[in-house]
């Protein structure tokens, strides 16, 4: 009884001087240390000090499940455990790191409340498993931290028990949301660094629990347990500049400044655990000696206390120099930031610049197109055969083409012949090898009179313009400046010659943006722009005239009289190379070869579809009866394929020499067939319309033409029985060369045949008439095929795309050309 006497007056003695500590404290927080800042806990900490004698009943509020869902008991199992992300893992692996370490040095270091400690924390361990008599604190890390997990589960349970017990229960379960709400996250985040959680929660039941009063003890229990969260996330502060080092693929400026933190994190850890252990250990021993012992040894606490502020101050200090130097270099970064996204604006200013520059320069070069002179090329390529190497390798060896070649100041290379000779093909072979020799420009147009974008002065300009801007975007801009302001307008309004003539001359001769030097242009067939062909002749000479400009050209054409006025007159002053293929011996001898090299190709060709072997005699009939003309070969070769390998020969034989001659006996041989009326129908449609028609188009332009539904088939065997005029091709109709065209108007036995004429009939006045029916039987067509809603479509917004015509035949392609040229039709 004495000893209970003794104690009560001591704690009525202190009672004063505490709750005055403990009410300074209050009033006068501690500033936050180090960086980052402890949260500021303290005040949710500091329980009331009140007296056994002060109980208070708990109120309805108290004993509400809104406490109980706020606080949930830690009998719900242990600590969930989520799935890491990697920077996560980097943070949890520190902290893991440093508090194992804290806590081996205090081992290490022969601390003698250590092994009390240890023991305490075995008998909770038997008291949660009192069946297990071999209960021990593990020895390795893994074993240690799952015990320790355990210990903080049972430290929560008990502490909330006691705490939901006393009729200080408000106040008590306050203290125990506030601490577990910082133990569970992180025991669940890093449950292999529950080490100073386990003495948080020791500390807790005493702190909580108004019958185990600490005492003068408070002040230091309030202190190290209000920064508990603190000195928890110091890892992170350790960690976040590695992290940062490796997003930018190397060491940090300030990691070797940072990683001097280290040791002080880890001082003060191990002051922080010190601390904890000996206070457990205080704590579990007789209460009543506990309490005399600490009054006894009041200065020993503060020491323990002063000795925790000093290193976190020490932390501090240097913290803050981590700070100056971190924020000079972060001011640093930001005035590098800031210059970099001012650069990083611009350039995406530019690039927003440029994408809306080439999307205008795509719909100016899609309004500009008509068609593209490769595929031009490729297709003549695939309809005339293949381009032999020797048919047109013979050039690069003459003299003139030599002279044009090397000498920059011979500005056009004019190759002019009779039909046949093999210009166009000879032209393609000139742009493959120009292509393969020099890396400069090359720009080409291939005429055609059959088709209306390539039969006339201004589709020709438009086709170079185009190719020249495809092939250099920068020469865009010449197009952009008329097609930005003026549209589609200005390709396809009145005054586009006027317009691309201008554009053609600015490619070529700005100072700041012209073609590149040695830029060619090749044109075909000069001979087939059937419309405004002087206005071309005057832009080139006038482009060759100019001897400063980069580019020169290459023209092919028939010998006419027009082009030997325009090309050849002396008051020209551009040096140029005229390239006959009749009338110069050296050139003629190497179209013979030429000719021979493409009679041995298709008569090689002729015994593969033969099965057979055809005798040399052959070749040799071949050369003779060509006169060096490539398309009689051709020709020839085609109505072979119609007879048998024995009666080659025989056949050859028959065949008149020169083109001419051998048009009229293709002539001869569609009068003299029973197909005579179809045939001259066909030829008539296809010699007067504006464009190749298909064969559907074909059949709207006689009456004699139109086949049974879906029989275009027989359609195009009936052209075939032409004899060779025409060819088809994807399903379009065309003359098998210009020539043949050419011949149908001029010659007496086709015009007798085709047009009906007599010989004192004025040509004229023939092809009117023949014009005139063809209009009819196609205005009749289309009479007959167009109605009101032609595809069936029952609702004006039925889109035509979504009709399932797999196996219907199009109502308007029949009438597709005469749609198109009524206007035309109506005229004649």
């Amino acid at each position: 009884m004495g000893g209970r006497r003794l104690l009560d007056r001591f704690k009525n003695r202190l009672k004063g001087r505490e709750g005055s500590e403990v009410k300074e404290e209050q009033n006068t927080p501690s500033s936050p240390v180090g960086d980052p800042q402890p949260p500021k806990v303290a005040d949710t900490v500091v329980v009331p000090q009140l007296s056994p004698g002060d109980k208070q009943q708990p109120t309805a509020d108290d004993q509400s499940p809104a406490v109980d869902k706020e606080t949930p008991t830690v009998n719900e199992g242990p600590f969930p455990v989520d799935s890491p992300s990697e920077t996560d893992s980097e943070r949890n692996k520190l902290q893991e790191q440093l508090w194992n370490q804290a806590y081996d040095n205090l081992r290490d270091s022969g601390n003698k409340y250590m092994a009390q400690y240890e023991e305490i924390l075995v008998s909770e361990l038997k008291k949660d498993n009192p069946d297990d008599d071999s209960v021990s604190l593990g020895s390795s890390h893994e074993e240690r931290w799952r015990q320790m997990q355990r210990l903080v589960e049972i430290g929560l349970s008990k502490t909330e028990k006691e705490a939901r017990g006393y009729e200080m229960a408000s106040s008590g379960l306050e203290l125990f949301g506030t601490v577990r709400a910082l133990v569970e996250p992180a025991v669940s985040a890093v449950p292999q660094a529950a080490i100073p959680w386990v003495g948080v929660c020791f500390i807790l039941e005493v702190i909580s629990n108004p019958v185990k009063q600490p005492g003068v003890h408070r002040v230091g229990l309030q202190h190290v347990l209000s920064r508990v969260n603190w000195y928890w996330n110091l890892a992170e502060l350790l960690l976040e500049d590695n992290l940062e080092s490796e997003e930018h693929g190397g060491k940090s400026a300030l990691s070797n400044l940072r990683n001097e933190l280290q040791p002080l994190v880890l001082d003060l850890y191990e002051k922080f655990l010190s601390y904890l252990i000996e206070s457990v250990c205080y704590f579990h021993k007789n209460r009543a000696l506990a309490f005399l012992k600490s009054v006894v040894n009041i200065d020993y606490w503060n020491g323990k206390i002063k000795d925790i502020e000093a290193s976190e101050e020490e932390f501090n200090k240097r913290s803050q120099q981590y700070n100056t130097t971190e924020s000079r270099n972060r001011l640093e970064s930001l005035v590098i930031g800031v210059k970099s996204i001012e650069k990083a604006i611009d350039r995406q200013t530019e690039q927003q610049k440029k994408l809306n520059e080439d999307e205008g320069n795509r719909l100016c070069l899609r309004a500009l197109y008509t068609t593209n002179p490769l595929y031009d090329k490729k297709r003549i390529e695939d309809d005339k055969g293949r381009l032999l190497s020797h048919c047109y390798s013979w050039v690069f060896l003459t003299e003139g083409f030599q002279t044009w070649q090397q000498d920059p100041d011979y500005k056009l290379l004019w190759i002019k012949g009779n039909p046949g000779k093999g210009k166009t093909m000879l032209l393609c072979g000139i742009i493959d090898r120009l292509d393969e020799m020099s890396p400069t420009c090359i720009s080409c147009f291939f005429c055609q009179s059959t088709r209306n974008h390539q039969n006339n002065a201004t589709a020709v300009l438009r086709g170079l313009v185009w190719s020249l801007a495809h092939q250099h975007p920068s020469l865009v801009l010449h197009v952009r400046n008329e097609f930005d302001s003026a549209g589609e307008q200005a390709f396809n309004g009145p005054n586009n010659w006027e317009i691309l003539s201008s554009i053609l001359r600015r490619m070529i001769a700005e100072n700041s943006n012209h073609v590149p030097q040695g830029t060619t242009i090749v044109i075909d067939a000069l001979d087939e722009c059937n419309k405004d062909n002087k206005k071309l002749l005057d832009l080139i000479i006038e482009l060759c005239n100019d001897k400063q400009s980069p580019v020169r050209f290459i023209a092919s054409s028939r010998n006419w009289v027009e082009f030997q006025d325009a090309f050849t007159k002396k008051s020209s002053s551009f040096k140029r190379v005229v390239l006959s293929l009749e009338d110069n011996e050296e050139v003629r001898e190497s179209i013979k070869h030429a000719v021979d090299a493409f009679i041995k190709y298709k008569v090689e060709e002729l015994e593969r579809d033969k099965d057979t072997t055809i005798d040399a005699e052959v070749r040799d009939i071949f050369a003779e009866k060509s006169e060096n003309t490539f398309l009689w070969v051709a020709l020839a070769c085609q109505k072979l394929l119609d007879v048998d390998s024995w009666e080659i020969p025989e056949t050859l034989e028959k065949f008149p020499s020169g083109l001419n001659d051998l048009y009229r006996r293709m002539m001869q041989e569609v009068i003299d067939s029973g197909h005579a009326s179809q045939c001259r129908d066909i030829l008539a449609v296809a010699t007067l319309v504006y464009r190749p028609l298909s064969l559907a188009e074909l059949s709207s332009g006689a009456q004699s033409l139109s086949p049974p539904a879906n029989r275009l088939e027989a359609l195009e065997r009936q052209v075939l029985r032409c004899k060779g005029f025409l060819v088809v091709t994807d399903g379009v109709l065309s003359f098998v060369h210009q020539s043949a065209k050419d011949y149908i108007l001029d010659d007496q036995l086709a015009k007798e045949f085709v047009w009906k004429a007599e010989a004192e009939d004025l040509p004229s006045k023939n092809l009117t008439r023949n014009h005139h029916d063809i209009s009819l039987a196609m205005l009749e067509t289309m009479k007959k095929t167009l109605k009101y809603d032609i595809y069936d479509l029952k609702k004006p917004a039925a889109d035509v795309q979504d009709l399932d015509r797999k196996n219907a035949v199009d109502p308007l392609t029949p009438v597709g050309y005469a749609c198109c040229y009524w206007a035309e039709l109506n005229q004649i």
